[in-house]
């Protein structure tokens, strides 16, 4: 299965980069901040996943907003001494876990992610046939509606009185 490029967003003092990059994954690299993750995808386009990895202190709230507002899976290699909200990623790496393990999960949270993708992509196309149709009926509908109906002329009576 090939997949685009990978984004490794911060430092990567566990090395690996060189690791992802040995298993014949193309890894581009950006600083751990909103102008440093925006430039990387204006210069790239999109990426299979972006890869953080937490050392010193936890990654800004900011810094993740942005990247999930690109629809790529995010991957966390964990730091058991940070605190982090596990929730805010696709996938979360446990420290000392063995590069062919992380691997195998790095490479089917892109291919959950594809798969979702082209899921969206058919709904999003089902979705404009039936709002097209709508639309064709309900003007097939204003068409042949002779004279509305006046509910207040019913309720009065035939004379419109009270």
């Amino acid at each position: 299965m090939a997949t685009g490029p990978i984004l490794h967003v911060g430092e990567d003092t566990c090395y690996r980069i060189p690791v992802m990059e040995r298993a014949g994954l193309v890894v581009c690299r950006a600083p751990c901040s909103i102008d440093g993750v925006r430039s990387a995808f204006d210069s790239n386009g999109e990426f299979s996943a972006l890869a953080f990895q937490v050392d010193a202190s936890p990654i800004e709230e900011p810094v993740l907003t942005v990247a999930r507002s690109f629809s790529s899976p995010l991957v966390l290699f964990e730091n058991p001494e940070i605190e982090y909200d596990p929730q805010s990623f696709d996938l979360v790496i446990p420290t000392q876990t063995r590069p062919e393990m992380w691997l195998r999960f790095l490479r089917l949270v892109i291919e959950d992610s594809r798969e979702l993708h082209a899921h969206s992509r058919e709904l999003r196309k089902a979705t404009a046939v039936v709002r097209s149709d709508f639309r064709s009926l309900q003007a097939a509908s204003r068409k042949h509606l002779v004279s509305p109906i006046d509910l207040d002329k019913i309720w009065r009576g035939a004379k419109g009185s009270e």
